[in-house]
């Protein structure tokens, strides 16, 4: 007796209905389940899963989608976070903050795969790579290793300050065509105007039910968020501080537009001009309005090409008479007491007659007239008691030098906490590395002959001098959207002169991401 199965033919007429059938219960199925989320509101966890597997494949074969979804989600999500708290209750661990962390895990795996096949990355300049690895590499070992922090919050540090790190290697490695350089230049400008936009619509119309209930929760947690007991606008972004990093990134992405285009498209980048400085004096974040101030004087500076040497000793004087006027201007609050306006008292008090001069008030004349005595500020006192502390620690015998452990302290000075935490091999590695950026940046800006490239290498000198300024007062490079941009910044500058070109219209299409959106 034959006991084997009948031969079945899935081209045939019964195998096409056995097709059809199976292609309609799936349906079934994955449509009663989606409506099923869609009613009851997914969880924080269907979300990220859902993003993971949708994004999966797009990122993985084409990475430039990763790329730029770098550059358009971090900003808005903290927005969506905030919308959540309407149906759910404020985690301790949000998990919206693992979404654009899963995309740099695929595109780290892109990256590392084409290293496997033994992939040239042609960066121009090989000592800045190495000291990179080694920089990483070393925050790594300090987050397990002569680390006062518990191994598993050690590495959730490293997670924070190297993860976006790798946005240097994807520059090099996912972009090669100037075209795509400049979509990106032009989708800053187009979301800092969004951004900066529903800022204002913040700061005089009020904010949202799920905005409010941010608030309460962070009026005994983020005091500086308050002054005189009316929140700043932060806009998508997490706070005000990240609210005006990406106002001034996107005001000198605006600048390098303005000079790559013509007619109505360079008068739309004029205008967007305004909008973006206004939502930057709102934040009421001094040390980003001296950042910015130093950003344009860089970018003036540098529109004439001189000798490398003489950009060097200017950037340097810069630098000093910045952070000398910043340390005067330090963003400076004293907590008091908080009390939290209710959203009626909000709208009455911003849309009464002269409300918004009492806003114009309270956000931008207050907070330059307190400069009058700056010796008597809370914020300035604090931050110079701090910042003696961390170099009194860096000489205790033995782990002071060497530093306290990744995550052990955070000094509002990017280098200063750098030196505390790693210690002074750390902090000379990250000095070695932003020298090597800029020194690679001038080169590149001096011998470019190409108008555009010039223009655009231009602005991300700018950019990223702004951020390194801004840096001495906070850990602005350890949040969005200045971790990604000056990351990413600095790997351009290493391949930028071998770009091509996108004249052909042809590989222009198939290459770039984002057509012009004005």
């Amino acid at each position: 007796m034959n006991w084997s199965l009948p031969s079945f033919d899935p081209d045939s007429r019964w195998g096409r209905i056995l097709r059809g059938l199976l292609f309609v219960c799936a349906t079934l199925l994955i449509g009663r389940f989606i409506a099923l989320k869609i009613y009851h509101v997914p969880s924080r966890t269907d979300i990220l899963i859902f993003c993971t597997l949708v994004s999966c494949i797009p990122v993985l074969k084409f990475p430039r989608f990763g790329v730029f979804y770098l550059f358009i989600v971090p900003p808005l999500l903290p927005f969506v976070r905030r919308f959540y708290y309407t149906f759910y209750d404020r985690p301790d661990q949000d998990l919206f903050h693992i979404i654009p962390d899963m995309v740099v895990l695929l595109l780290t795996f892109v990256f590392l795969d084409r290293l496997r096949k033994h992939a040239d990355l042609a960066v121009e300049d090989k000592p800045l790579l190495k000291a990179l690895w080694i920089f990483i590499g070393y925050q790594f070992l300090r987050s397990l290793v002569g680390n006062y922090l518990p191994a598993l919050e050690g590495l959730s540090q490293f997670k924070f300050a190297v993860l976006y790190m790798m946005c240097f290697f994807f520059a090099f490695t996912f972009i090669d065509n100037k075209e795509q350089v400049r979509s990106l230049f032009r989708l800053t400008v187009v979301l800092g105007v969004l951004v900066g936009l529903y800022g204002i619509k913040q700061t005089f119309f009020g904010f949202t039910d799920f905005e409010l209930i941010w608030l309460k929760y962070m009026k005994d947690k983020f005091v500086t968020l308050f002054i005189s007991g009316v929140p700043r606008p932060f806009s998508t972004l997490s706070s005000p501080a990240c609210f005006a990093d990406f106002m001034m990134i996107a005001i000198l992405a605006a600048f390098c537009m303005i000079l790559l285009s013509s007619g109505t498209v360079r008068l739309f980048y004029v205008l967007t001009v305004p909008v973006m400085f206004y939502a930057l004096l709102l934040t009421s974040v001094r040390t980003n309005w001296m950042g910015l101030i130093v950003g344009v004087i860089f970018w003036f500076i540098i529109a004439h090409r001189a000798s490398l040497k003489r950009k060097v000793v200017l950037m340097t004087f810069l630098v000093a008479v910045s952070f000398a006027m910043n340390t005067l201007l330090d963003l400076s609050f004293s907590p008091g007491d908080i009390k939290l306006m209710s959203f009626e008292q909000t709208e009455k008090t911003l849309l009464t007659p002269g409300g918004q001069q009492n806003i114009t008030d309270i956000f931008v004349k207050e907070r330059l007239s307190a400069i009058a005595d700056p010796l008597e500020e809370h914020s300035m006192v604090s931050r110079f008691a701090m910042w003696k502390m961390v170099l009194q620690h860096s000489v205790w015998l033995p782990m002071g030098p060497f530093g306290w452990g990744l995550g052990t302290f955070n000094a509002h000075n990017y280098y200063l906490t750098i030196l505390y935490e790693i210690g002074y091999p750390g902090l000379f590695l990250l000095l070695f590395i932003l020298y090597r950026i800029f020194r690679q940046g001038f080169r590149v800006y001096k011998e470019e002959e190409e108008r555009d490239k010039r223009v655009l290498v231009r602005g991300m000198l700018a950019i990223l001098f702004m951020i390194a300024f801004i840096n001495t007062t906070g850990t602005h490079i350890s949040s969005h959207p200045a971790d990604i941009y000056f990351w990413f910044f600095a790997g351009l500058l290493m391949i930028i002169r071998r770009l091509k070109s996108g004249t052909d219209a042809g590989r222009f299409v198939s290459t770039s991401v984002f057509r012009d959106p004005t």
